[in-house]
């Protein structure tokens, strides 16, 4: 279980972030948090993308082995010599059938381990061992196989397969920039709303989007922001959510879609390496107050979009730090010493101005 960010930048761009942690391997309760890198999936190689101008990925929320199976065998199918699509929505729609026949093996596969027949089998009351046919009569039994079959026994094991949920985003020339949702029972169109955030830390990682779209005017928030702005504020609302929601950890997965690329080939874009690490750091002396906005914003630029170095990034993060001591410390693990959220005294400082002020006589005249 990670979380997973998915923003829409503007018409053609977008990008999906997803953190490392899941939480799969305790006994009985979840508690054995490790570290899963591939969460999201590029979908069409570069061939397809060529012949098509078409881009798409699928992140997964939940269990790791339940979505790469699913992304594995949509990814064989629409990379296949005879596949031919022209929209986002062909393309979910096989996905998603891929991920309905995952869901419908793993609970098949759970109820042969647990009652020794199917889910077809248990609503036959039959079931063939050895060449014959064996009723199935004992009422505790289909009772129990009920449950698993439809989702009510809650046991971890069957909670690996029900408690999953996904995500398609992708470009198509005649679409644009597109989303959907899937799950077990049904697909959904997405980007009712800029940004979408599903697993841990949606509620806190939207609402600290919302702080973002407030100060944005109707037109801003329809023309959207141009690629590096947007990965500005991806990270930010990525990184504050990781400063308080605490099954977030692990290395960031980036993946961006630019239906703006020069080359089909190149639409799709995975960076999940020590750059992003740094420019998650950045980002986080930005919203401690430490850096400056426009400092932060062109090393970020610099080292996800451009041909700047990890140790330049590195080297002006800390030459431009306004307290290098108090970051070094956040950044091996300390809690930053703080009575209110990040960016309280920006705020304070901007509501104590003369413009804020205003006249109560103004106010009443109609």
């Amino acid at each position: 279980m990670s979380t997973i960010f998915m923003m829409r930048f503007n018409d053609r761009q977008g990008a999906v972030i997803a953190d490392e942690s899941t939480w799969h391997l305790g006994f009985k309760y979840g508690y054995r948090r490790s570290n899963y890198g591939d969460h999201i999936f590029p979908l069409l190689h570069k061939e397809t993308m060529q012949r098509t101008g078409v881009a798409a990925v699928y992140a997964g929320l939940g269990f790791p082995s339940f979505h790469f199976e699913a992304a594995e065998h949509a990814r064989s199918l629409l990379n296949g010599a005879q596949a031919s699509f022209a929209s986002l929505q062909e393309i979910s729609n096989v996905l998603f059938q891929e991920y309905q026949k995952v869901h419908e093996r793993m609970v098949n596969d759970r109820m042969r381990l647990m009652f020794g027949f199917s889910r077809d089998e248990l609503n036959s009351l039959s079931c063939q061992r050895d060449g014959r046919s064996v009723s199935i009569k004992q009422e505790a039994v289909i009772q129990d196989a009920k449950k698993t079959a439809t989702a009510q026994e809650r046991t971890e094991a069957l909670q690996r397969i029900t408690e999953n949920t996904g995500g398609i985003m992708g470009y198509t020339p005649r679409e644009g920039l597109q989303s959907y949702y899937v799950d077990a029972s049904h697909k959904g169109l997405g980007f009712a709303y800029p940004l979408s955030v599903f697993g841990h830390g949606d509620q806190i990682g939207n609402h600290i989007y919302g702080e973002i779209a407030h100060r944005m005017n109707l037109h801003e928030r329809r023309a959207g922001f141009d690629l590096a702005t947007g990965l500005v504020f991806l990270l930010e609302v990525a990184v504050k959510t990781a400063m308080f929601e605490c099954q977030m950890g692990g290395y960031f997965q980036l993946v961006i879609v630019d239906g703006c690329a020069a080359k089909p080939e190149n639409m799709v874009v995975e960076i999940a390496d020590h750059r992003l690490k740094l420019a998650g750091e950045i980002t986080s002396a930005c919203v401690l107050e430490l850096l400056d906005r426009e400092t932060a914003s062109g090393l970020i630029r610099g080292l996800l979009l451009e041909n700047m170095t990890f140790a330049e990034a590195e080297e002006t993060l800390f030459k431009k730090c306004q307290d290098v001591p108090l970051l070094t410390r956040y950044l091996i693990g300390y809690k930053p010493s703080q009575e209110r959220f990040p960016g309280f005294s920006k705020l304070q400082q901007e509501l104590n101005t003369k413009d804020a002020k205003h006249d109560d006589n103004q106010c009443h005249k109609i």
